[in-house]
């Protein structure tokens, strides 16, 4: 209700520019007329008052909270192509299209159950790897480890998001194993819990 029509058209084309080609739909909502949307009960949630602002919001209900800058067009376009990409996010996308699937480690605070989280990974790829030729589809490259670390976790907040991992969540170690475009195959396994034999099958 407080967003100026010239700040709306601002938004407006850096969406169109940035966000026309992604799965990304964009929504207003009105604070005072729709008090009880759920984007709404989220920010009040977490004491977050600073409007405009958005909200990512997945298909699963799991909601991140992306601040906005003022009125300037570069630095909302590169906002809103955070929100597409990363240099982690690429290199993701890109070895999943190259490799028989990717084993995300996305390392927390505890140096042990990073160390473990390594283990448990290269155990399961070379499994994987051995099993390789009886695939129904031959493929060539086995399974690639990328490594995310605390620093890169924490400034890629949309990764942690997209993966289903929490705010909660995000000082611990997680494993993820991704096919094709991305695809996770089931949810992230977290470190001490996890087991070679839980990431295999």
């Amino acid at each position: 209700s407080k967003t100026s029509a010239a700040w709306r058209r601002l938004v407006e084309e850096a969406v169109a520019e940035q966000l026309a080609d992604t799965n990304i739909v964009v929504r207003w909502v009105n604070i005072e007329r729709q008090p009880d949307h759920e984007s709404v009960i989220f920010l009040r949630e977490q004491n977050l008052a600073d409007y405009p602002t958005a909200v990512l919001i997945s298909p699963e209900g799991q909601k991140n909270h992306v601040p906005l800058p003022g009125p300037e067009a570069s630095r909302l376009r590169s906002q809103l192509e955070s929100l597409v990409t990363s240099s982690v996010r690429t290199q993701i996308l890109e070895r999943c299209l190259s490799h028989h699937s990717v084993v995300l480690l996305v390392e927390g605070a505890d140096t042990e159950q990073n160390r473990a989280a390594r283990d448990i990974a290269e155990a399961a790829m070379s499994q994987i790897e051995v099993a390789m030729d009886t695939l129904p589809k031959p493929i060539d490259r086995p399974p690639y480890l990328v490594v995310v670390s605390a620093d890169q976790a924490r400034q890629d907040p949309v990764l942690l998001w997209s993966l289903g991992i929490t705010q909660d969540q995000s000082a611990e170690t997680h494993l993820i194993a991704l096919f094709g475009r991305g695809r996770m195959m089931g949810p992230p396994l977290t470190l001490p819990d996890a087991t070679t034999g839980q990431f295999v099958h």
